[in-house]
């Protein structure tokens, strides 16, 4: 998929990483055991809600997918978009892929995903990264690939197919999306760095293009051309 790939954890380990619930359900139980009133009991049921509410947002959202979690956002987009998935992208000799391809009168927009934890640091220039997470008990550094290379190429290749076609001067945006959280990449790169929460009202700001009205079926039936499995 991307060069940085993030192997989903076991729900278990999740919560042998960090040990919060314990401390919420724990305070939620003795509020339970202290309160001797209705009104003691509704606040302690009050504080239950609240407990398995921030579990549920600090452990098992986190179990879905940030391909999922992307697909969901996409979904409330209105007819005017065609979003297209896993799109494995071919010219000639070149190959390609892109995690989203969202075609509409606002141009083209080739979304990749990097899916990690933790802080990647680079230049666009760089040949290597590198790439930081930060643990309850460590630091780690690794070095990983330059991922807006992967991307770059994702998006010359789309360029390309559209030019063998005579579809010239139309708006082609690549962005990154990461997880909303625990994710950060700092880097000089032009690319567009996007959170899942953010990439809907980021794609839907882009004003609609006159001259992307007429080919706009084209478009998509060459971009539907490269789809392999969706």
């Amino acid at each position: 998929m991307s060069i940085i790939k993030k192997t989903n954890k076991p729900l278990f380990d999740r919560f042998l990483k960090d040990p919060l619930w314990m401390y919420l359900l724990g305070i939620s139980s003795l509020t339970f055991l202290l309160v001797d009133s209705v009104k003691g009991y509704i606040l302690a049921g009050v504080l239950l809600v609240l407990s398995i509410i921030t579990i549920y947002n600090l452990y098992l959202e986190k179990t879905e997918t940030l391909h999922q979690q992307v697909l969901r956002e996409f979904k409330s987009l209105n007819e005017d978009f065609t979003v297209l998935s896993e799109v494995k992208l071919q010219r000639n000799n070149r190959k390609g892929y892109s995690d989203f391809i969202v075609i509409s009168a606002k141009g083209v927009f080739n979304i990749c995903l990097l899916d990690f934890e933790g802080a990647i640091t680079g230049f666009e220039s760089d040949t290597y990264w590198q790439l930081t997470k930060l643990s309850s008990y460590d630091v780690t550094k690794n070095i990983i690939s330059n991922p807006m290379n992967h991307h770059k190429k994702s998006h010359g290749i789309i360029e390309d197919l559209l030019a063998e076609n005579n579809i010239k001067y139309i708006p082609i945006q690549t962005i990154v999306v990461i997880r909303n959280e625990d994710a950060e990449i700092i880097t000089n790169s032009t690319i567009p760095i996007i959170k899942v929460k953010n990439i809907r009202q980021y794609i839907s700001q882009y004003s609609d293009r006159q001259n992307m009205h007429t080919i706009l079926d084209e478009v998509i039936g060459i971009m539907k051309s490269q789809v392999r499995c969706c």
